[in-house]
């Protein structure tokens, strides 16, 4: 098994230095630095090439050597046809700074980087330039997605507001995530992300339903004041038009309350008051396992009890249980596009192929601008293989909007797959909600099967499915109506024919008249 991160992923530190994920907390192997180098020469340098080869050629262990230890990041399959000295970076995790106002007992901020006196010279109290930041970003054409977060509390660098804004006018395709204690955003940053659409997801940081639970862990943190500014954020962004509550929701921010379990908060009462608390401000929570200081004893990794909470919604690709509303919606007015996908080949259990079937029944599409489509994608598992649904390099369905040329414009929304096709044979129906542009003109849109951190299977050769979709302006879409009425005036045989298409069950889009 390798990590991938060291394949298409890159960490800066708020020193410049870089390593090779956020698994390398405190710098054991740099690559190079980002205030003396170009990113280009380093990441595709002999220091990345070695630890490439070492992946790629060592037996299946957890065990790396660039941080000497074991990494619970080498969970995906080798690469067969990976070129070591030509990788692109597609995920930049970037720490702004390592200042943080709170004093987490296990955090290492608090700990190795005042209690060793190397880490106290090179990763304490740093923070990055925004010029630098921005040079970064610049340096890396194909990256997807920025986590702009790793130790340190991201809302303390006076510049992330200013950050944001340039890459979302200059990179509106990158997905930005960053996490919080919530404790110091200011309602002026509020405000920005809500009316600015700055973040596509943001994860609040707050470990406990009350003061007494939440302060054992965020020493020095009000629960109060970081529950309420994860309510106000989600109230401006309601009041903006900017938010989202899942993942598969439209573009907005979608924001997430992340709760780590310790023994001092995973009460039966604790998690219910929790839930309650996120019911009433209509926030997903996202439960994590930890291990170490004040880990769960209730909360075990791979116990029926874990696996209980865990599934809960939201998933982050798909939250079914909490779609029923919608997907039944559209099952009665019939708005979607039917689509059939055959997982053939998976790159599980030693298996290193990956070949799938996608087919729809209408590859071209005329839409207004600005429409939806929802596909109504009916998955079966005709390998064989069983897989944990709970891995990493899970499967999803991934959807492109290209141009007609074949160049990614963006990604739009992905939808995990669902456990029951991780069974062999097994078969379930998944709904993918695809919002299309503003922008009239011709598109492609690609639907393919993705491995999570790996690939997405037509690199490896599999056949997605692709469609031609025509977004026509308002004024376009009158026109092919008044064409339709001469049409029917000179041909009047063809009014049952164009009657029967516009009474047809299954309309394309959401929004088609």
């Amino acid at each position: 098994m390798v990590c991938r991160r060291v394949f298409d992923s890159i960490n800066i530190h708020a020193n410049g230095d870089i390593v090779c994920w956020s698994a390398d907390v405190n710098g054991q192997r740099v690559y190079g630095n980002v205030f003396t180098d170009r990113i280009a020469d380093v990441y595709n340098g002999s220091a990345y090439q070695e630890i490439r080869e070492w992946m790629l050629r060592s037996r299946p262990d957890i065990w790396c050597p660039a941080i000497g230890s074991e990494c619970t990041l080498r969970v995906a399959p080798p690469p067969t046809d990976q070129d070591i000295s030509r990788c692109r970076i597609k995920h930049l995790k970037l720490e702004s700074t390592t200042y943080c106002n709170l004093k987490c007992p296990a955090c290492p901020v608090e700990t190795t980087f005042k209690e060793d006196s190397r880490l106290a010279e090179t990763r304490a109290r740093r923070t990055l330039p925004l010029k630098t930041m921005l040079d970064v970003v610049d340096q890396l054409p194909d990256l997807k997605s920025i986590d702009y977060y790793d130790y340190g509390e991201p809302f303390l660098h006076k510049d992330t507001i200013a950050f944001m804004r340039v890459v979302k006018r200059t990179r509106p395709g990158v997905y930005i995530v960053t996490s919080t204690s919530g404790t110091v955003i200011t309602p002026t940053q509020i405000q920005a992300i809500a009316t600015e659409a700055l973040m596509d997801q943001l994860l609040f940081s707050i470990d406990g339903a009350t003061q007494e639970s939440y302060g054992k862990y965020r020493v020095g943190g009000s629960f109060s004041k970081a529950f309420g500014k994860m309510k106000a954020l989600a109230d401006a962004c309601r009041a903006a038009g900017t938010w989202r509550k899942y993942l598969t929701d439209p573009a907005g921010v979608q924001i997430t309350w992340q709760y780590i379990l310790f023994e001092w908060n995973d009460s039966d009462e604790e998690i219910a008051l929790a839930r309650k608390l996120a019911k009433e401000i209509n926030v997903p929570i996202r439960w994590v396992l930890t291990s170490g200081y004040g880990a769960s004893k209730r909360f075990l990794p791979g116990s029926p009890q874990t696996a209980k909470i865990l599934d809960d919604p939201p998933d982050f690709y798909v939250a079914l249980a909490a779609q029923t509303d919608i997907i039944n919606r559209l099952k009665e007015r019939g708005e979607f596009i039917s689509v059939r996908c055959e997982l053939l080949l998976l790159p599980y259990d030693g298996c290193i192929s990956y070949k799938a079937r996608i087919r729809a029944d209408d590859s071209v599409i005329t839409v207004p601008a600005g429409a939806s489509i929802n596909f109504n994608i009916d998955v079966v598992n005709r390998t064989g293989r069983a897989w944990d649904n709970r891995r990493s390099d899970y499967l999803r369905l991934g959807c492109l909007l290209k141009t007609m040329r074949g160049q990614t414009i963006r990604e739009l929304n992905g939808i995990r797959l669902a456990a029951a096709t991780a069974r062999p044979g097994g078969q379930e129906e998944i709904w993918l909600h695809v919002s299309l542009p503003q922008e009239p003109g011709n598109y492609k849109l690609w639907l393919d099967v993705v491995q999570e951190w790996v690939c997405w299977f037509s690199d490896r050769g599999s056949q997605p499915l692709e469609c031609t979709i025509r977004v026509v302006s308002e004024s376009e879409k009158l026109t092919a109506f008044q064409r339709a009425i001469q049409l029917i005036k000179h041909h009047p045989l063809m009014i049952p024919l164009w009657l029967g298409r516009r009474s047809s069950a299954n309309p394309r889009t959401s929004t088609q008249p």
